[in-house]
């Protein structure tokens, strides 16, 4: 799975770009409902807290760069 992850830009593209073409398909179909923009809104939310948590953690374990040599 990672290696679609990687092809949209992230976790976080890949899951907008679901969310966006189930909920145009619904919208188009009229039954888009607060229900479904609700929690496709917290999961989006949840998945950006993750993903910036993680480019955190990511970023802390590389060694920094110039320095004192």
């Amino acid at each position: 799975m990672n290696h679609i992850y990687i092809w949209f830009g992230g976790r976080s593209t890949f899951f907008a770009l679901g969310f966006f073409t189930v909920g145009s398909v619904l919208a188009f179909h009229d039954k888009l409902s607060v229900t479904y923009v609700s929690l496709a809104g917290a999961i989006q939310a949840l998945i950006a807290v993750k993903s910036v948590a993680q480019d955190y953690h990511d970023r802390s374990l590389v060694p920094p760069v110039g320095g004192d040599n």
